[in-house]
């Protein structure tokens, strides 16, 4: 079945069910008015209308920055402003009068349709404006139709005529008094005017006609209508009971107190306020998905006849006993006469507005905010108020606009994914390449361009490729069959660079880097791949993908976001038209192999035959025979005899190797070592080499040289959906992990970067290794889950992350600064993924958490290799929370994303860094008291002596014993605390069953443990196909004082060690060798015959390109002499010599170690006094409970409601996606707000 008539059948059927039980309940809730006192029924209605106030004023709390710069005077008009707070009172006024005074006393077969009485003047502002939009004098249709308008719109106040009509009936036939039925009249009027959308947006509008002010106002506005509840629920309190107003409040305080023994209403006050809250968020999900006539609409015509046909059901044979209609009033004439005016005013909005009462919006996954005016909804008035606040046509804002709006090059999605390599085992590195040959060959991914960019650190020096270079290489030719496409090599100021065409056709570029021309190290891995793309391949992409779009255009094709299989040069792509001039195929590096080769054994392949020239004339090349030889122990390494040259005014920086499609031999990927090492005079054009100071025409001068200036484009040049993939060496990902952080960035603008779930794996199975799988799942489940909700996520890594160009753009050039001081180190060098998305953030940037980007990683299977990866990334983490503390009032002025909440959230966080380990101690030789009696002083004397000598072998020991003496108190502090869990379980669950069966059971602190456990197996529950992981969680638990306690002491104890940490022993596997063709001596003339057929044969197809561009390698090659004169080369920016930063870290780890000891022996002495002062055991458990509850509680809390509604949110919008695929509806875009410099300037305006 269709998932769009399926979603039909289940919102309408379900919705409906909700309002039915929330007019029932609130029907019950009112024939209680007889059997509950006063005060507590007067409190169960006050809650009845607070509770959707509060829920809002939560949501707005929870999602508003204040300070952000252009915030605070994002404010609706005086007048607006002033109508709102009137129109505010007057709601609160209006609902509890109408509640409190009138509903008890009406029919409720009367009070249900009379309740749609609130539409009337929706109809008559609706209709008149219309009429009067297209009044036009001359134009008698245009009359026609004003005319029919303004008829409705006077039809429309036959509703109001019937308010007026049946509030005089009810007073003068004695249902009402009164005074109850003018409350009647100007209530249900009152309301109809307050929720009319006219007025309501106008009580949000600020001058500009916008209402991005709303959100402040409405704050204003939801407190100012609790206020009056609250004060109108005692004055009502008051009229009931005629005393004082003092003794009236204390009495509806008695009431609220009530509400807890008062299990007949408080049962249906439940059901009331979840059926209604669900139904809300029901129909705020039919919005968002375009099924407002199933999910709205429908249910609203059908709950009012079928609540009174139940109600009549229920009367008539007393099945549930909901209402007693004998016990209200009973059926008269004037019954009769009121009830024939309700259903009119039920009828009327339904007949005049027909299907267009809830139109669907315009595009699909639009945000409540756009749907909705309003943040709150009302429980009485439930499907009326939606109704009223339902806005289809959008709120103007400017930061929303729909994917339909994109066109040409913009609205392809452009991804480079880039990847850095250190040292990576041949397992790793094939997972990443099968990965990326999955991402070339996959169908849902064809219409995204993509690249691949690959980076080796070390991976050649001078003419000599690396030994992880021939490893990778080997795994290209063995893993993806790169030899049967054509291989284009560049000699680099940085080292050597290679480029292929995958099979599928995404372009690969592999760039090795030679350490003694560049600086080593992930970050500037990074800067090299940023400032390439964003120089070069970006422009590039986009001139392909405009002249691809043209062509699939004129040639009626769907688009096609791959390359041709003869579109092998993409490095000088600029035109898809046919070329006049013949394509230039550059000189291979093979024929450079006239070698002489001792001890080895020659293999040689057939008759195949390549072709070569250069610029020169084709006389003047050179072709020899040429063998691969393999050695018995390895590699044979050929001696050169011959070198490879070029005429004065070729840019020979370059080779190409062509012709090996069809020669059914596998290429050996070392031979391109033996090209290249073997002292090969690649010469570069003298142009090329002259100074780069005339770049563009403009003289630069050396000393005042800015980075972006001469190649970077400006910030506009890029648009919104360009990205950059970064991932590591070891990831295994496939096309819908690609494809779900790609939806999740384009939907929303606001986004610098999306992360994936990323699993670890273990090269072998062991318990270090599970502990790992458990804790990322937690992390995930929990912390990112949460801050996708609350503000940001923190730091998307760099393993498998999603960056857009635009946001990396902005922080470039800080990024790309040296290090100079000792936080530098673990800020920059080793925490350089935090640091960038801090930058992000720091620029009004949001990150975001994709649940559904599964990718796999290798995580360290060793203790040793675990310890040294952890002490990297828990002093870059601490160091960039210290960074994120010190700049936290920036970035509350500059990121939306920074809430209160948040930045309640982000505080506990960092204290509780802090003083984890003191924390932890404390908890282990207090948990030891609790369940063996051990006293409590003397553990926590010895294990801080223990910790003391820990900390000075640390400093002092060898690695190894290091690692020994880790691995022995880790066994130590994991079987204390395991004891302590396991013994405080038994005596939970003892004194749970004691206390049941004495009959006095009641709330303890210390069941606030089990709630934080529970926590954890709630978010398990919450990901079905991760549930398993939970079992694990018991490594978890043996490991937790080693992560809170050993682990902070070792990283500050090792601070001075600058080592990465893994895969430095790594050894690379040695290449296998196969074939490579002879290349055979030809005739000129032979030769010539040739080249003219493959120039035929590339120009005959109408999607050619260029072979080869001279002006644009030049520019290329001056690029990268730049980069590597002034960014990334070993002798610029190298920020404080080695020594000297030596002396500052060991400076900085004496001041972290004091500041260390001090924080947690004040907090332990304080803990310890506390605990020293409980006698009773109970009393200690409690108090336990207590310190562990303040200390996680909040941030539980937080988190669980946060992954609650991530993970709700992201499963409906995948599936809102995939149901979308045929339909193809316009997606609403969410755009990034304007920056806070423009902001704040216009504000001083």
């Amino acid at each position: 079945m269709n998932f769009e008539i399926l979603f039909n059948i289940i919102g309408f059927t379900f919705n409906t069910f909700l309002l039915t039980l929330s007019k029932l309940t609130f029907l019950y809730l009112l024939y209680l008015h007889e059997h509950e006192s006063k005060e507590t029924w007067i409190a169960a209605m006050t809650v009845v209308l607070a509770v959707p106030e509060v829920i809002a004023l939560v949501k707005l709390l929870w999602c508003t920055s204040f300070l952000l710069y252009g915030k605070l005077s994002d404010w609706p008009s005086l007048s607006s402003f002033v109508s709102g707070i009137v129109c505010s009172i007057m709601e609160s006024t209006s609902l509890i009068f109408f509640l409190m005074r009138i509903g008890p006393k009406l029919h409720p077969i009367i009070l249900i349709p009379l309740l749609s009485s609130v539409l009337c003047l929706k109809i008559v502002s609706l209709y008149f404006k219309k009429g009067m939009r297209i009044f036009d004098h001359d134009n008698i249709d245009s009359n026609t139709k004003s005319l029919k308008n303004l008829l409705c719109a006077a039809i429309g106040l036959i509703s109001v005529i019937l308010i007026v009509a049946k509030s005089f009936v009810t007073g003068f036939s004695q249902i009402l008094t009164i005074s109850e039925s003018l409350i009647l009249s100007t209530s249900l009027l009152a309301l109809s005017f307050t929720w009319c959308p006219g007025i309501a947006t106008f009580t949000i509008r600020s001058r500009d006609g916008l209402v991005d002010g709303r959100k402040n106002a409405s704050i204003i506005y939801t407190i100012l209508k609790l206020v009056v509840l609250f004060v109108l629920a005692v004055v009502i309190t008051y009229l009931n009971r005629q005393d004082s107003f003092e003794e009236s409040f204390y009495s509806l305080l008695q009431g609220f107190h009530n509400l807890k023994s008062a299990t007949t209403i408080t049962d249906g006050l439940l059901i009331h306020l979840i059926a209604g809250l669900l139904s809300h968020a029901f129909a705020y999900l039919s919005a968002r998905t375009c099924l407002t006539r199933s999910g709205i609409y429908l249910p609203t015509i059908f709950v009012t006849p079928l609540t009174v046909l139940l109600i009549c059901f229920d009367n008539y044979y007393g099945v549930f006993h909901i209402v007693k209609l004998s016990a209200l009033s009973g059926f008269t004439l004037a019954s009769w006469f009121c009830l024939g005016i309700a259903v009119l005013l039920w009828l009327l909005p339904f007949l005049m507005l027909g299907m267009n009462h809830t139109p669907a919006p315009n595009s699909i996954l639009k945000s409540s905010e756009s749907n909705f005016l309003s943040f709150t909804y009302n429980n009485i008035f439930l499907e009326h108020h939606l109704h009223l606040n339902y806005n289809p046509e959008g709120i103007h804002t400017r930061h929303d606009k729909t994917s339909e709006m994109l066109t040409g090059v913009p609205k392809v999605s452009k991804i480079f994914i880039c990847t850095t390599m250190y040292r990576e085992a041949e397992f790793e590195m094939e997972r990443l390449l099968k990965s990326l040959q999955r991402l070339s060959l996959s169908k849902k991914l064809s219409h995204v361009y993509m690249e691949s960019h690959v980076i080796l650190d070390n991976g050649c020096k001078g003419n000599d490729l690396g030994e992880f270079a021939l490893q990778l290489l080997s795994l290209l030719q063995n893993q993806l069959n790169i030899a049967r496409t054509e291989v284009y090599a560049n000699r680099m100021p940085y080292g050597l660079q290679l480029q292929w065409i995958l099979n599928g056709g995404i372009p690969f570029f592999l760039h090795l880097k030679d350490t003694q021309k560049v600086k080593p190290k992930k970050r500037w891995s990074q800067v090299l791949y940023m400032n390439y793309i964003m120089s070069f391949r970006v422009k590039k992409a986009y001139n392909w993908i405009e002249k691809k779009l043209k062509l699939c255009e004129m040639e009626s094709k769907p688009f096609n976001a791959r390359y041709y299989v003869d579109e092998r040069k993409f490095y000088g792509v600029d035109s898809l038209d046919n070329q006049t001039k013949i394509p230039t195929i550059r000189c291979d590096y093979a024929s450079s192999m006239l070698s002489q080769y001792s001890d080895c054994t020659a293999y040689t392949s057939g008759d195949e035959t390549s072709y070569w020239s250069d610029d020169s004339e084709l006389s003047k090349s050179q072709y020899s025979t040429s063998s691969v030889y393999l050695h018995p122990n390895g590699l044979g390494v050929p001696k050169m005899n011959g070198k490879l040259s070029a005429s004065n005014h070729s840019a020979v920086n370059s080779a190409y190797v062509y012709g090996l499609e069809d020669s059914g031999i596998s290429w050996a990927p070392s031979t391109i070592s033996d090209m290249v090492r073997n002292d090969v005079n690649i010469h570069i054009n003298p142009k090329i080499e002259k100074p780069i100071n005339t770049i563009s025409g403009n003289l630069i001068n050396d000393t005042k040289l800015n980075m972006d200036s001469p190649f970077l484009p400006s910030s506009e040049e890029f648009d919104s959906r360009t990205y950059i993939l970064a991932t590591d060496a070891d990831m295994k990902f496939d096309d819908d992990a690609v494809l779900d952080l790609l939806n999740t960035c384009n939907g929303d603008l606001r986004l610098g970067a999306a992360c994936g779930r990323t699993h670890p794996i273990g090269e072998r199975n062991r318990p270090i290794v599970w502990f790992q799988m458990f804790e990322y799942a937690k992390d995930f489940w929990m912390i990112k889950s949460a801050q996708n909700i609350i503000g940001s996520v923190m730091c998307c890594p760099g393993c498998f992350s999603l960056y857009r160009v635009a946001a990396v753009y902005q922080l470039l050039s800080e990024y790309a600064k040296e290090s100079m001081e000792s936080s530098d180190v673990f800020i920059k060098d080793t925490g350089e993924d935090r640091w960038m998305c801090t930058l992000m953030m720091m620029r009004g940037w949001k990150l975001k958490y994709c649940t559904f980007a599964f990718n796999t990683t290798y995580c360290p299977s060793t203790v040793e290799e675990f310890l040294k990866q952890r002490r990297r990334w828990m002093l870059s983490d601490m160091a960039n929370t210290f960074l994120v503390m010190r700049h936290l009032p920036r970035l509350v002025r500059h990121n939306a994303c920074f809430t209160a909440m948040y930045i309640i959230y982000l505080v506990q966080l960092f204290l509780i860094v802090i003083i984890s380990p003191g924390s932890t101690i404390i908890m282990i030789t207090a948990g030891l008291d609790m369940v063996f009696g051990i006293t409590f002083v003397v553990p926590s004397i010895l294990v801080c002596l223990l910790l003391l000598v820990y900390m000075c072998i640390c400093m002092f020991a060898p690695s190894k014993i290091q690692t020994y003496v880790t691995i022995f108190l880790i066994f130590i502090f994991g079987t204390a605390i395991s004891c302590v869990f396991i013994g405080g379980a038994v005596y939970i669950i003892k004194d749970i069953i004691r206390d049941i069966e004495s009959d006095s059971l009641e709330f303890q602190e210390h069941y606030l443990l089990i709630l934080l456990t529970s926590s954890v197996f709630y978010a398990a529950i919450l990901h079905p196909h991760e549930t398993w992981i939970i079992f694990l969680g018991l490594f978890y638990m043996f490991m937790f004082p080693a992560m809170h306690i050993l682990l902070p002491v070792y990283s500050i104890s090792n601070i001075v060690d600058q080592s990465w940490g893994t895969r430095d022993g790594n050894k690379a596997s040695a290449p296998k060798l196969v074939c490579f063709p002879k290349i055979r001596k030809r005739r000129k003339k032979k030769m010539k015959k040739k080249k003219d057929k493959i120039s035929a044969s590339l120009n005959s197809s109408s999607h050619n390109f260029n072979l080869f561009d001279k002006h644009e390698d030049e520019v290329e090659y001056k690029f990268w002499k730049f980069l590597r004169d002034f960014v990334i080369g070993t002798t610029v920016r190298t920020g404080a010599p080695k020594l000297e930063m030596a002396e500052k870290l060991r400076r900085l780890r004496v001041k972290c170690i004091f500041a260390f000891l001090i924080c947690n022996s004040i907090w332990m002495i304080i803990l310890g006094f506390l605990f020293t002062n409980v006698t009773t055991e109970r009393s200690k458990f409690n108090l336990f409970a207590s310190v562990s509850g303040s200390l996680y509680g909040v941030s539980f809390v937080i988190q669980i409601i946060g992954m609650t509604v991530h993970r709700t949110q992201d499963t409906i919008e995948r599936f809102i996606r995939k149901s979308n695929r045929q339909s193809k509806r316009p997606e609403w875009i969410i755009t990034k707000d304007e920056k806070p410099e423009a902001a704040k300037n216009k504000s001083k305006k």
